[in-house]
């Protein structure tokens, strides 16, 4: 993932362990990177491994339709 400016963000709320915290601005800082980029890292990890195993589509069309219902279509 390249860093810089996200093209199209959206916040998420979550909650983790103090020790992950902890860890992540540790490695944040050692590599002058922010904890909110190794997050998404992390993401985009996961999403690829998930990719590889799964159906993604069924993801697209579910977001598809969230889409269109809230259009009112």
């Amino acid at each position: 993932m390249p860093r810089g400016k996200l093209t199209a963000p959206v916040s998420v709320l979550t909650m983790i362990e103090s020790e992950q915290h902890e860890a992540l601005r540790l490695i944040a800082f050692n590599e002058r990177r922010s904890v909110a980029e190794l997050v998404r890292e992390g993401i985009a990890e996961v999403l690829k491994k998930r990719a590889k195993s799964r159906r993604p589509a069924r993801v697209h069309v579910v977001k598809e339709e969230r889409v269109r219902a809230a259009a009112g279509r």
